[in-house]
């Protein structure tokens, strides 16, 4: 633990659950001045990995006055975001959790670090200027709340739990040819706990998609995150991906799920259709810049000025 002038600052390999309930209002109370939301990803931060820090804190008193969170989904790419109660901003304080996370992000010899911030966040925007950063892409958040469009069954479709040992080579050629991930980047911690997290998508017995469901209790709610939603390209424009979703929906619902979610690149209008017509509606929007070294200050580009800028695709 290092001690500055006006805090003290904390890298974990896990956060407690008092930390993790402090983080919940730390985030009520920056949402509650900032609007949007901010993507911290709960149940990644209820599974971290004990051999590496991904949790940086900054304690005033005893207080938590400021949080930034290490994602890697993949080796080659990291996602960091994080936030600083409004009462201590404009001190210092997300930069010296910043530098402590690229610190340990040169550690772990990470090629791409991705800064994610909700689009209306100025702050964030002026932050990601300040640290050379480059707008890469965007994403809606959308959230399931009406029932989705009349749909005759497929039969010829299954969607099953995968199983660890079995099928995390096919989850990763699939996430490859679909996302350009390359092959053998499904992380090692997912892959190990596959069959709880990831789903196959069967035609007549032969894998042809996968997805990832996350669920998580919050404020007395079971909510569902849907990720890496992706079908091999041969097997892509069949409708496959409206016929899955809209049955993970009716099982999710089924289960008691009460809030279903899930993300698409603003540049993906063939997902962004298929998943109105299954009743999710757009929420918010990310925007994810790429921290650049060497750019000089204050040439991060913000989405609204860039007319022709297109995000990532994430195919169906």
């Amino acid at each position: 633990m290092t001690a500055s002038p006006f805090g003290n600052l904390r890298a974990s390999t896990a956060l407690s659950r008092a930390e993790l309930g402090a983080l919940v209002e730390l985030e009520r109370t920056c949402t509650a001045l900032d609007g949007g939301r901010l993507k911290l990803e709960y149940p990644a931060l209820a599974e971290r990995r004990a051999d590496r820090e991904s949790d940086f804190t900054w304690w005033v008193h005893g207080e938590l006055v400021g949080f930034l969170g290490i994602y890697q989904w993949q080796p080659a790419e990291v996602e960091i975001a994080g936030m600083v109660h409004p009462r201590h901003r404009r001190l210092g304080v997300f930069s010296r959790l910043f530098e402590a996370a690229m610190a340990e992000l040169c550690r772990r010899a990470a090629p791409r670090v991705l800064l994610v911030m909700d689009r209306r966040s100025d702050a964030g925007h002026a932050f990601a200027s300040h640290v050379d950063a480059v707008y890469e892409h965007s994403e809606h958040r959308m959230v399931q709340r009406r029932a989705p469009s009349a749909l005759d069954p497929d039969r010829s479709l299954e969607l099953r739990p995968a199983l660890a040992g079995v099928d995390s080579g096919f989850i990763s050629e699939c996430l490859s040819a679909a996302f350009g991930i390359p092959c053998g980047d499904v992380m090692e911690d997912d892959a190990a706990s596959v069959s709880k997290r990831h789903l196959v998508v069967e035609r007549d017995g032969e894998p042809v998609g996968t997805l990832r469901v996350d669920c998580r209790k919050e404020g007395g709610k079971t909510m569902a995150g849907i990720y890496g939603f992706a079908v091999l390209p041969d097997h892509q424009g069949r409708g496959i991906g409206r016929c899955v979703l809209t049955e993970l929906i009716a099982r999710l619902r089924g289960e008691g799920v009460d809030e279903i979610t899930l993300e698409v690149s603003v540049s993906n209008d063939a997902a962004l259709k298929v998943y109105e017509s299954c009743g999710f509606d757009r929420v918010g929007t990310d925007d994810y810049f790429m921290v650049q070294r060497g750019r000089p200050h204050g040439q991060a580009l913000h989405p609204t000025a860039r007319a022709s800028a297109g995000g990532g695709v994430r195919p169906l």
